[in-house]
């Protein structure tokens, strides 16, 4: 907010302005002004508009928050076909998966395997002569 705005301001609340002219002036000052009545500074307000942005399928991640488990039904685990230990985002029960191309392969998004069989699931369309067709993943049936 400009200087001489400010000193309207602060003039115009201690000399007993109309409540019109008061509005009028924060208006004018825009979203800082508002910010600033409503007790927040200019920066809190941006934060206050940031949205929680979950990483993509595939991404490495620490903890299942990263991964929007309740909006995209993603966990932060060992992806199917995985050759290392490592945790991405991944589909937990419910989430969108890519099923599998000709050869029997999954195709993105994937499932979670989970390590150790912990938090395992598979895609529902997983019959390779149906291959490219996006299912569901499903609890990983015992052996």
């Amino acid at each position: 907010m400009e200087n001489a705005r400010f000193d309207r301001l602060v003039t115009s609340l201690g000399s007993g302005a109309s409540r019109r002219g008061v509005l009028q002036l924060l208006a004018g000052a825009g979203g800082g002004g508002l910010a600033m009545a409503a007790g927040l500074s200019a920066s809190d307000a941006k934060k206050k508009k940031k949205r929680f942005k979950p990483k993509a399928s595939g991404a490495p991640c620490s903890s299942d928050k990263q991964c929007c488990t309740k909006k995209t039904k993603r966990i932060c685990e060992v992806p199917q076909d995985a050759s290392s230990g490592d945790t991405v985002c991944c589909g937990g029960q419910g989430a969108t998966c890519g099923g599998v191309n000709g050869d029997g392969d999954a195709l993105a998004p994937k499932c979670c395997i989970g390590q150790g069989g912990v938090r395992s699931f598979v895609c529902s369309q997983n019959d390779q002569t149906t291959p490219n067709v996006p299912g569901t993943c499903i609890p990983n049936p015992p052996e």
